[in-house]
Formats: C-alpha cells, structure tokens, sequence
C-alpha cells in the first residue's frame, strides 16, 4: 500500500512539473496579436515588468501568452517575489 501510495504522489509531482513547463513557455513568448482583424481585449505577460498588459487580439493565430483576464494572467505568469525596473 505504501508504494502505491508513493508511486501516485510520483505520478503528481511530475504532472505538476509537466503542467508548470508549459505554463513557463507561455509566459516567455512574446505579444502577438494573431492575423485576423477581429479586435478584441485580452491580456499578456511582459515579462520585463513582470506584469499583465492589455492587447487587442484580432481572433486568430498568435500564440500561447494570451489570456481572457488579467487574473489568469497573473495567476499563470505573474512572480510575486520578482523584482521589476522602471
């Protein structure tokens, strides 16, 4: 009983570290505002500020770093003990 035990907490540890890896691509890639002329709000993590912005999407292509709130954005990206420069 106790390996099964050990091999679940395994096996959610390295979900968890697979889940973690693509949240930290996300958050590194650049704005893109995608190839259509849609215009609509949504927010990216800048990571010189550390922070979310708001961009205008324009409903097609772009990528990952693109996020229908400013709180998902944060909880996603945002490092609470990273310092930023003005």
């Amino acid at each position: 009983m106790k390996s099964l035990a050990c091999l679940v907490c395994l096996l959610l540890i390295s979900l968890s570290l697979v889940c973690n890896a693509a949240h930290n691509k996300a958050c590194s890639l650049k704005k893109d505002p995608g190839n259509c002329e849609d215009a609509s709000t949504k927010w990216y993590y800048d990571s010189k500020s550390n922070s979310c912005r708001l961009f205008v999407y324009g409903g097609c292509d772009g990528n990952d770093n693109r996020f229908d709130t400013e709180a998902k954005c944060k909880a996603a990206c945002v490092h609470p003990h990273k310092t930023t420069s003005g």
